[in-house]
């Protein structure tokens, strides 16, 4: 064990960088009452936010790993705060972001469109049977969006019209396909992005 303060070997990485994770309040319940086990809620998203923060890194000597402080949400404005302690000397920062409901596709606070194309990662992940997609449309446009084995093949279909600029989502239930990995793709337009999700039967 080395010296310290290189002595907490939990922390050790060759990188760091901060994130929300993003899960189901319902999933968090169901450990707390012990319907699920700890490591089986799966987060439906992630937002990399190292690049807004002031003072992004690591530090020892700060013990900077406690930089992200405490996190609370406005339901009724629809936005999401979260404390960067110590970010300047003995001074913090409140960063604020506004949320939108996609399973409703309803904007909470603000009104807004998307401003820019964009496929969420799939959630519940993994998943038995159903599973949830969801994309963001900028422009008006044809939106296709396909579900492949790991073959290449394509085994469902589950969206192929125009949509217009808005958050949107699209079950997809995989109870006649085998457990495995699959591949889910979107085309709108000229942007095309591809995933993968694990049914796990």
């Amino acid at each position: 064990v080395p010296d310290p303060p290189y002595d907490d070997r939990g922390w050790w990485c060759d990188s760091v960088r901060a994130q929300i994770i993003f899960y189901n309040p319902a999933d968090l319940a169901a450990v707390a009452e012990g319907r699920l086990e700890p490591w089986q809620p799966q987060p439906y998203a992630t937002l990399d936010i190292n690049d807004v923060l002031y003072d992004p890194g690591f530090d020892f000597p700060r013990y900077k790993r406690w930089s992200l402080g405490a996190v609370c949400f406005d339901e009724q404005l629809g936005r999401l705060f979260v404390i960067e302690r110590r970010a300047d000397e003995d001074k913090s920062l409140v960063h604020v972001w506004q949320i939108h409901d996609r399973s409703t596709d309803v904007k909470m606070g603000a009104e807004s469109t998307p401003n820019a194309f964009s496929l969420a990662q799939n959630y519940p992940n993994p998943f038995n049977p159903t599973t949830t997609i969801a994309f963001d449309v900028a422009d008006p446009v044809q939106v296709e969006l396909s579900v492949f084995d790991t073959l290449g093949r394509r085994v469902a279909v589950l969206v192929n019209q125009k949509y217009e600029p808005g958050y949107y989502s699209s079950k997809f239930d995989a109870g006649q396909l085998a457990s495995g990995l699959y591949f889910y793709r979107v085309r709108m337009g000229d942007f095309q992005q591809t995933r993968k999700m694990l049914l796990a039967k």
